[in-house]
Parts: structure tokens; sequence; C-alpha cells
């Protein structure tokens, strides 16, 4: 196995894609990051993390990356050796807050990064991924659904920063960024009454017929009358329209969500889940087990 470090995304990108897009479901997120690097590598606050392990003929056993968030994003692995030799390379020199992934490549790393630096771990969310290839009806709520606009670039900030606080979500980079990103590239909708009151963003990578639902949020005062299940309809009908399937990301412990996507029609296919490290006082390394 080999070790590799990019610093091009360009380059990371044209061996990692073809690794990634053969579950486009799981790795639709890493898929989505890779591309607006890509695209836009000065979004994030600091410089990315691009790195995958190989085998000997150069094939991707498992990628990892990052942006800002500090959160290490892990793919599939070929195999559990993979990611703990990933994690040998990258423990002593990163200062990751936690590591996504799917449930086993997610704890193998996290046993390993306890070994070498003693660092507790722990379970802080599962996430289901769901796929979904066919929209099923519902009765919509008054309203519509229409892009985001340059006048409603403060209320989307606001309502970002909402849901980043109440899902315990890190963003990849500054609010301000990712909104003016989002309406620039038609990323962003609102349903809309009388006045805004949802809002759901969407990626989709043309080029390799995928796309992403989120995030979906609507504000306190508005829940409880169906506009997050109309605006989660309205941009997957997007995706849907050109072809697209769509994956989606949702809490597995908030059932509402959940029961929303599901009623549309999407499909659980996955359960990921994003754990946490605990800094270990002093030098020495934290006893027991990691959860």
């Amino acid at each position: 196995m080999e070790f590799l470090e990019f610093t091009d995304p360009v380059a990371f990108g044209a061996q990692a894609v073809p690794y990634l897009i053969q579950q486009p479901d799981v790795h639709n997120w890493m898929l989505g990051i890779a591309d607006r690097l890509a695209k836009m590598p000065d979004l994030g606050l600091q410089p990315p993390l691009m790195a995958m392990v190989v085998d000997e003929q150069q094939a991707p056993l498992v990628v990892a990356i990052n942006m800002s968030s500090r959160q290490l994003l892990l793919s599939a692995a070929q195999t559990p050796a993979a990611v703990t030799y990933l994690a040998d390379h990258v423990a002593q020199r990163s200062d990751w807050a936690g590591v996504t992934g799917l449930v086993a490549e997610a704890t193998t790393f996290a046993d390993r990064w306890q070994a070498l630096r003693g660092d507790r771990w722990h379970l802080d969310k599962e996430v289901m991924v769901y796929h979904l290839d066919n929209l099923q009806p519902f009765t919509r709520p008054p309203g519509q659904a229409r892009p985001a606009t340059e006048g409603d670039r403060d209320c989307l900030i606001q309502w970002y920063d909402a849901f980043s606080r109440e899902a315990l979500f890190p963003l990849p980079a500054p609010i301000a960024s990712i909104v003016d990103w989002g309406i620039g590239a038609g990323a962003l909708y609102l349903w809309e009454t009388d006045r805004p009151v949802a809002f759901a963003g969407l990626s989709q990578t043309s080029s390799l017929g995928i796309g992403r639902v989120g995030p979906v949020y609507v504000p306190p005062a508005a829940r409880g009358q169906g506009y997050g299940r109309a605006i989660s309809a309205a941009v997957s009908e997007i995706l849907l329209a050109h072809g697209i399937a769509c994956t989606l990301y949702a809490d597995r412990a908030q059932p509402i969500p959940n029961h929303i996507y599901q009623s549309l029609g999407y499909q659980p296919v996955a359960i990921a889940c994003e754990l946490a490290f605990e800094r270990a006082i002093g030098s020495g390394k934290s006893p027991g087990t990691g959860n």
C-alpha cells in the first residue's frame, strides 16, 4: 500500500472520482466537495486535505478529504487495513475534531487514532443515506418554490447559521461564502407564501449524473405546515427533471425529517456516522475503549 496526498484538486479528482462514483449515494458529499474544490479551490478557510491509500496498481483503497470543518471525511474502503494505514499517515500531523464515514470505516479510523494519540472518541451522530428515483405524490401547502436571489442573502445567512447550530453541523466554509456561491450557482431555493418560509439547497454534478438535496431548513415559526416537505420535493423534482438521481442525508435521531423524506419516496441505502475525538490530557493516552 502507498499513501498519496494531493495539492492539486484536479489531479486528486482524476484519481479519486472513478473510485468514488462506484457508490454515488455513499460518496455524494465527497464527490460534491471534490468537484467544488476543482472549480473553487479557495472556498475553504485553509488548504484541504486530499489523500488516499492506493494498491500496487495505484488503484484507490480508501479516500479521505476535508475542507475547513476539521472533520475528516472517509470513503468506503476496500480493506480495514487501508483505513488503518491512512490513520498512521495523518494522525500525528493533523488535528481533526472527528471523522465521518460508513460505520465500519469511521470506527476503524477512530480506534487507530486513539491508539496513536490517546484521544478517546464517541458517537456524535448517525446519518441515514437516502436515494430517490421517483417522487411520490403528496398534498402541497400554499406557496411555491423559487430560486434564491441576492435579495434573499441576509435571510439565507441567518437561516444557514440557525441550521448549522440546530443540526450541530459545522459548515465547510464561511456562511456568507456558501450563500453567495449557492445563489450564484442557482443551488438555493425558497418556498414562499407571502414571504419565504423554508429553504433547501441542491448540488448536482451533471457530468456524473449525481445530485444531493440539502440542507433543508424551516424556521421554528413556520414548522408543522408542510413547507419542509414541499421545498424538499421541489428541489428533488429539479434534479429528477434533469435525469439526475437524488441523494439525501438525514440525522437518524430525528424522526420527523426521516418520515418526511421516506414519504416522498426516498429509500435508505446506508448508515454513516460522525465520530468526535476527545483530546487526551497531557501526553499520556486515555484509558478504556473508544465507545
